[in-house]
């Protein structure tokens, strides 16, 4: 339970710590069930070298990955809070890798140049 609640808590956080990856939680989760890695693999039926690649955060995990987890722990956390921990490394990187949004912008043509006050003009919610 208290894995649960420091998943919570660290999800609501707005910082990224390159720390608490998805693979430090899996890991932390694996102690708590007092499961080694060939067992717990075996468990969710995946191979152990991709729980290894996992763990080590050298490969991203899929969507299958997160909703067995949650079975596995008895809906105790969800697989949402799963995904949403593998999201914050994400949106870190989006946000701050300059360099990769510097070689997109050759794919990009006809850019917009309006400010975020156009955005919301002539905009309307709800039914007239």
């Amino acid at each position: 339970m208290r894995l649960k609640f420091r998943i919570e808590d660290y999800i609501r956080t707005d910082g990224y710590d390159p720390a608490y990856t998805f693979g430090y939680f899996l890991e932390q989760y694996l102690q708590l069930t007092q499961r080694k890695k060939k067992e717990f693999a075996h468990d969710i039926q995946i191979h152990e070298t991709l729980l290894s690649q996992i763990l080590n955060d050298r490969r991203e995990p899929t969507e299958s990955i997160f909703i067995r987890l949650e079975l596995h722990s008895g809906n105790t956390i969800s697989a949402i809070n799963w995904l949403k921990l593998a999201e914050k490394k994400k949106k870190h990187q989006i946000k701050t890798d300059h360099s990769l949004r510097e070689r997109e912008r050759q794919y990009v043509n006809n850019r917009l140049s309006i400010s975020c006050r156009d955005w919301g003009a002539g905009l309307s919610y709800g039914r007239s």
